[in-house]
């Protein structure tokens, strides 16, 4: 049994699909993308924008149609936005 299929929790399953997707893109899987992403869609999650913008580049890389609104800014400006909020999201923890 894979470790996605243990966890329940659709805050950490998402996570752990960003990770996933990550891979996908790092490694030019395009199928297993789509894939991940299907599945997400059947189990109702919705992706961050920085895997579906790493999807979306990854298929029109390949020359595929991206199947949703893809979001608009640039790949890494969703990495720094992700990067700060972790940032932020910390700070905050420190303080509690």
């Amino acid at each position: 049994m894979r470790v996605i299929e243990l966890v329940s929790d659709p805050y950490y399953k998402q996570v752990l699909y960003s990770f996933k997707m990550k891979n996908y893109e790092s490694k030019k899987e395009v199928d297993a993308a789509v894939a991940l992403y299907e599945k997400a869609k059947a189990e109702h999650l919705d992706l961050d924008e920085l895997s579906l913008k790493r999807l979306a580049v990854l298929l029109r890389g390949a020359g595929k149609p991206v199947p949703f609104s893809e979001p608009p800014e640039t790949l890494e400006y969703y990495k720094e936005r992700l990067k700060t909020q972790t940032l932020q999201d910390n700070v905050e923890q420190k303080e509690d």
